[in-house]
């Protein structure tokens, strides 16, 4: 087409750069809600494990219903902050926030098949699909930051899918919960840190 100037390499290496360092800046907000929801899933096993020791069975549901409801909250009003602040939304945050969001509705649905349909998804079967999705989520993410810590997250993940089908199911839930801090709770700390950093260093 007339008017159409072809780029050469190097500024094609520097738009891919611009956009890795956009997606580095943009993904070190999701830092707080990995802590959220690294803090609260964890919480909500233990308490779960409480609850079945005394048989107070009908506590569960409401219990993670109350634990969606908080971590939903909490991160809806982080981001609402955030971008109260931010003059503009870059195309690749709105990438990495869909993505994430993308699969938080994933992970719901398959909690909510399971709820409605037991005999069609045990519950090792539930954490496996999870496990993935989380998984899959950190890997594309790792591929549009080249952050190497994400792709050991993703890996982390995978391995998780399949060791819940080689421990006891009692147990399963408890290594969900430890899975959920130290792969997810971890991180967004890291990626938090991050984030408190480039705010004090950009005022």
């Amino acid at each position: 087409m007339m008017g159409t100037k072809s780029l050469s390499p190097q500024e094609q290496l520097d738009i891919i750069e611009t956009l890795v360092q956009e997606a580095r800046r943009s993904f070190i907000y999701t830092g707080y809600a990995s802590m959220v929801w690294g803090t609260l899933v964890p919480l909500g096993v233990v308490l779960t494990y409480f609850l079945v020791g005394r048989a107070w069975f009908g506590f569960i549901g409401p219990l993670w219903l109350s634990v969606c409801v908080v971590g939903i909250v909490l991160v809806a009003r982080y981001y609402h902050k955030i971008r109260g602040k931010q003059k503009k939304t870059v195309l690749v945050e709105r990438m990495v926030s869909n993505l994430w969001v993308f699969v938080l509705g994933l992970c719901l649905l398959a909690g909510v098949f399971a709820w409605l349909f037991p005999s069609f998804l045990s519950l090792p079967h539930l954490f496996c699909c999870v496990s993935l999705l989380v998984a899959t989520g950190y890997w594309a993410s790792s591929v549009l930051t080249a952050y190497v810590l994400l792709k050991l997250v993703a890996g982390a993940w995978v391995v998780q899918a399949f060791v819940v089908f080689w421990i006891p199911l009692y147990w399963s839930s408890l290594s969900m919960g430890i899975w959920a801090f130290v792969f997810e709770a971890l991180p967004g700390l890291y990626l938090y840190v991050k984030e408190r950093q480039q705010s004090r260093s950009s005022i």
